[in-house]
């Protein structure tokens, strides 16, 4: 009798441990000259890359080495640039990495959005509140026409060098809605090739408006780490909210 209840608690105490977590409320995350998402992932740890290359490139040994026990490294001037650019363009670059209780996952984020507004009517009519299905489809047969040309472009590039890129799925145009407008999101999975050495790699885009600017966001994470990330990801686009003030440089 005693060894059932030892063997009920302690399986008991596995299934706590180990049974499935529970979903965090999403967080509020600002990206810096791009805008606010409102539903990112409440448990990942975003790292903005070009921050830590600026540190990296441009470090000053002496603090880190007083000694002189290795040769002195000369920063390099390409740490500047790095420097400025998120100054001069609203753009931005992060690796996120996150634990789901099984795994580490890693991908890289990037962000851009214009500074002056989407310059005609005609562009502006594809980020209206909606489209009219003749404008969708006369959007679908350009893109699929565009998909078809760009995967003979790289397949001959790769027979050629045998460097490149080769797509294993380039998808459709999908429509989404972001700050109550139309977007749009492509992906693609792909193996970058060099010689022999392969990287299956996945890739999504997304378009949308941020208050009359063109604003695109692009994912990167390996071809197997795709379904972790890509719900994410979209629902996290989908909360987007732009900059409120413009005329502070936000």
């Amino acid at each position: 009798m005693r060894n059932n209840l030892i063997i009920f608690v302690l399986s008991c105490l596995l299934l706590v441990i180990n049974g499935p977590r529970a979903a965090a409320e999403p967080a509020v995350w600002r990206v810096e000259k791009i805008g606010t998402f409102t539903a990112a992932p409440a448990d990942w740890q975003p790292a903005n890359i070009l921050e830590a290359l600026t540190t990296l490139l441009g470090r000053d040994d002496a603090a880190i080495d007083p000694l002189g026990h290795f040769p002195p490294f000369q920063p390099i001037p390409l740490a500047g640039s790095l420097a400025v650019l998120p100054k001069n363009e609203n753009i931005q670059f992060y690796q996120v990495t996150m634990h789901d209780g099984k795994a580490y996952r890693t991908a890289l984020l990037s962000f851009y959005r214009s500074k002056t507004p989407i310059p005609d009517a005609d562009q502006q009519q594809f980020f209206a509140e909606s489209l009219s299905r003749k404008d969708r489809k006369n959007l679908e047969k350009k893109t699929n026409w565009f998909r078809r040309e760009l995967q003979k472009e790289f397949a001959a590039q790769f027979e050629l060098t045998g460097i490149g890129l080769s797509f294993l799925e380039l998808s459709p145009l999908e429509f989404l809605r972001v700050n109550n407008k139309q977007a749009y999101s492509m992906s693609a999975r792909l193996v970058v090739s060099l010689h022999g050495l392969n990287l299956p790699q996945y890739v999504r885009g997304y378009a949308f408006d941020a208050n009359g600017r063109l604003a695109v966001a692009f994912l990167a994470t390996s071809d197997s780490e795709r379904r972790y990330w890509d719900p994410l990801v979209k629902t996290m686009i989908e909360s987007f909210a732009p900059p409120a003030y413009e005329w502070l440089g936000y």
